[in-house]
C-alpha cells in the first residue's frame, strides 16, 4: 500500500533535494515508515507565507550514507541524517500551506494548524490520506505563489550569570504562578545547577520555552515547555520535534486539571514521544526552585 507523507525541510536542504533527487533522516523509527513507491509532500520550513514547494516518489530502498552530505553536517563534519532515499520527481511549484490547512482533513485543530507540520515526518508522524495529497498535488499544477524565506533566528549568546536574581517565590496553596514565571524559574534553576538555560529558544518557525545544556554540548539536552492553560498541541509537536531534532529529554510543567488532557494526547498522536516525556506539576517546580535556591544561599553563607 502507498502512504503519502509531509516532509518539513529547511531552505538550504530544499535546494539540495531539487539538485540530487535525495533525502535523508536521522531516526531509524522514521526511516522505516518510508518505502518505495510513498509519495512525499515537501514543505518549507521557514517560508512566508508558508508553502508546499513539491511532490516526489520514493525510487529506491534507503541507502546508508557515509560522508557529510547536508549543510548542518558539512558544518559539523559528520553524518547526522544516515538514512538516505532517493526520489523521483513529480511536481514542483509553491502553494499556501496555511490556506490549505482550512480544507485539509488531517490538520484536525485548525486553530493550530502549524502544529501539523512540525517534525521529521509532519501530522505527528504519521501518514496523510491520499485525498489530502490530491488536494495539494493538484494545486501545486497553478502558477506559484511568490514567498520569502525568513533568516535564520539564531539563539543569542546566553549572559554570563554567575547567580539567578532572588525572585518571590509563589505559594503552593495559591493559584499557578503566570506563564512566563515558571518558565524564568526553570532556566534560573538551570543556572543554579551550572548549566547554560536559556529562554525562547528558537526551534524552526516556533520557540521553546526553556532549553537546558551543559557547556561542551552544541544542541540542548533538556527541553521545558510550561502549559497552564489552553491547548497543549504546540507545545506537545514542539517537545516532539526537539526529541525527533536533538534527542532531548522532553518536559512539560502544567496543572493537575490539565495533567489528563496531556497524557491522553500521549497514548494518540504523540504516542512516539510518551516513553521520554516527563509530565511535571507546577508545584513540583516551585518546590524545587525554593530548596535549590535555599542551598545556594546556605553554601554562600558558610563559604564553600
Amino acid at each position: 500500500m502507498v502512504n503519502f507523507w509531509i516532509v518539513p525541510t529547511i531552505p538550504d536542504h530544499w535546494e539540495l533535494v531539487k539538485a540530487h533527487n535525495v533525502y535523508a533522516f536521522f531516526s531509524e523509527t522514521d526511516r522505516d515508515k518510508i518505502k518505495p513507491g510513498d509519495k512525499t509532500v515537501f514543505y518549507l520550513i521557514r517560508s512566508n507565507p508558508p508553502v508546499f514547494v513539491g511532490v516526489y516518489e520514493i525510487a529506491k530502498p534507503w541507502e546508508e550514507a557515509k560522508e557529510p552530505f547536508w549543510t548542518v553536517e558539512k558544518a559539523e563534519d559528520r553524518v547526522i541524517y544516515p538514512w538516505r532515499f532517493q526520489l523521483t520527481t513529480l511536481r514542483l511549484g509553491a502553494a499556501d500551506a496555511r490556506e490549505l490547512s482550512r480544507q485539509l482533513s488531517f490538520v484536525g485543530n485548525k486553530e493550530v494548524w502549524h502544529a501539523y507540520f512540525m517534525g521529521s515526518l509532519a501530522n505527528f508522524g504519521r501518514p496523510i490520506p491520499e485525498s489530502d495529497y490530491r488536494l495539494i498535488f493538484d494545486k501545486l499544477i497553478k502558477p506559484p505563489i511568490t514567498y520569502q524565506v525568513k533568516p535564520v533566528a539564531k539563539p543569542e549568546e546566553p549572559p554570563v550569570v554567575k547567580a539567578p536574581r532572588r525572585r518571590k517565590v509563589p505559594e503552593l496553596r495559591g493559584p499557578a504562578p503566570s506563564h512566563n514565571e515558571l518558565r524564568d524559574m526553570i532556566r534560573d534553576m538551570g543556572l543554579m545547577k551550572k548549566l547554560i538555560a536559556e529562554t525562547e529558544y528558537p526551534i524552526n518557525d516556533l520557540k521553546l520555552d526553556v532549553v537546558w545544556r551543559t557547556e561542551v554540548q552544541k544542541v540542548p539536552s533538556q527541553v521545558w515547555e510550561v502549559q497552564i492553560a489552553g491547548n497543549f498541541y504546540e507545545a506537545l509537536a514542539k517537545l516532539k520535534h526537539a526529541w525527533d531534532y536533538w534527542r532531548a529529554e522532553p518536559i512539560l510543567v502544567t496543572t493537575e486539571k490539565f495533567e489528563d488532557q496531556a497524557r491522553s494526547l500521549l497514548g494518540g498522536i504523540f504516542h512516539e514521544i510518551k516513553p521520554q516525556i516527563r509530565i511535571i506539576n507546577w508545584q513540583d517546580v516551585v518546590r524545587l526552585y525554593r530548596l535549590l535556591r535555599e542551598i545556594i544561599e546556605l553554601e554562600k553563607k558558610l563559604g564553600l
